[in-house]
């Protein structure tokens, strides 16, 4: 299951940030306790790229396990997708 999860999961690398450490995703923010001692540290994020408002699974930079985060804030996109549509809309307004 853990190999599974690297396979089929988009990567990208993500700094914990903010005076209440949450990772930001496509207008998204996610947390978990573990973040707590964790600011400014970059992880890489995992994730279902047609589910970004599900939980993400985080990872150190050396490639060990941290945990997953919860989505809290579900405002921004529901899947990759629709974000890079977005971009490519709002690029073409410029």
């Amino acid at each position: 299951p853990a190999q599974r999860l690297l396979f089929l999961l988009q990567a990208e690398p993500l700094t914990i940030r903010g005076e209440q450490p949450m990772l930001h995703l496509h207008g998204n923010r996610y947390f978990a306790d573990w973040m707590l001692g964790m600011p400014g540290q970059k992880v890489v994020a995992r994730f279902d790229a047609d589910a970004l408002h599900d939980d993400i699974h985080c990872y150190r930079l050396d490639g060990s396990y941290i945990g997953a985060a919860e989505c809290l804030h579900a405002v921004g996109f529901a899947d990759t997708a629709a974000a890079r549509e977005h971009a490519r809309k709002t690029k073409g307004l410029l």
